[in-house]
């Protein structure tokens, strides 16, 4: 079942010494296991400088059109082996575009009540962090087709505000998340089993406590991580936000890069980038930038 979950440690891991703590210490495919080590997610919440470095590390292979941590629109892979992920997951304000609401809220999964098909333990990372409301059914009893009627049972309600964790059960445990006031990072540390993850996961009408549909992955995009370089990145970010603008010959990312930059800028900064975007060889940028704005967070 879900658990609140104290880890008092003033440990502090990076993701591959987590991982590797993870591996000795968490028994495969053991829930308990799992809750028992989630000092290990916590060890690596109070280390305040990883998120910056790999966030860099992905904006430079994002300008050499290779491989980043990306793993869907809100979701960074931090480290992972055969049995353990670590993640780190970006949750979002509400969006002001009324056309964007319905897809931002299948991405980020707000507002409608799902499951897991896998073990994990959560923390919150960054910022206040979304409310949850928990419930727990018996997956056994499930037939698991839309229309069902399941007997879910209410847990409780609670906040991941920073260094708040969480532990949910694949196929036992249901929340519905909402909306943070503000942007938040939780990490996830989660365990793989393939038993479990060959299950499907479902969304649930907790009006009707019905089977409503079945968990999709959501598509991502190479310029995903630039969204979020404001809130997480560092003085580094910037310069290499810089570079983008100037180097790349991609038309969207060097928009989504100018900005990422006018967001991060105070007022000096801003009428400079503008007088940069007037002068500029690409005489759509202006354009692009105002469709990467419209799709930001």
């Amino acid at each position: 079942m879900a658990l609140s979950l104290r880890a008092d440690t003033s440990e502090l891991l990076t993701p591959q010494e987590a991982l590797a703590l993870a591996g000795e210490t968490i028994t495969a495919c053991d829930f308990d296991s799992l809750a028992e080590n989630a000092w290990i997610l916590k060890a690596l919440a109070n280390n305040p400088s990883f998120l910056p470095k790999i966030l860099n590390k992905d904006i430079e292979s994002a300008i050499a059109g290779n491989q980043t941590h990306i793993y869907t629109h809100q979701c960074l892979v931090l480290a992972q082996d055969e049995h353990v992920v670590l993640r780190a997951n970006f949750w979002v304000t509400p969006t002001k575009y009324a056309e964007r609401s319905d897809m931002e809220k299948e991405l980020y999964s707000y507002e409608v009540a799902h499951d897991h098909n896998f073990d994990f333990v959560t923390v919150g990372y960054l910022g206040p962090g979304y409310v949850t409301d928990i419930y727990r059914y018996n997956r056994d009893l499930v037939k698991g087709f839309v229309g069902e009627r399941v007997d879910l049972d209410f847990a409780e309600t609670t906040r991941l505000e920073a260094g708040k964790m969480l532990a949910f059960q694949g196929g036992r445990d249901v929340h519905i998340q909402y909306y943070p006031p503000e942007f938040s990072i939780s990490l996830n540390l989660m365990l793989r089993d393939r038993q479990q993850q060959g299950k499907p996961q479902y969304y649930f009408d907790l009006d009707e406590r019905r089977i409503s549909g079945f968990v999709e992955n959501a598509l991502t995009s190479r310029f995903s991580i630039l969204r979020f370089a404001k809130y997480a990145g560092d003085a580094e970010t910037l310069d290499l936000l810089g570079d983008m603008r100037t180097k790349l010959d991609q038309p969207l990312l060097r928009a989504a890069a100018y900005d990422a930059l006018i967001e991060a800028a105070d007022a000096e900064g801003r009428e400079k980038l503008e007088f940069e975007i007037a002068r500029d060889q690409d005489e759509f940028l202006r354009e692009r930038i105002e469709q990467i704005r419209a799709f930001r967070p």
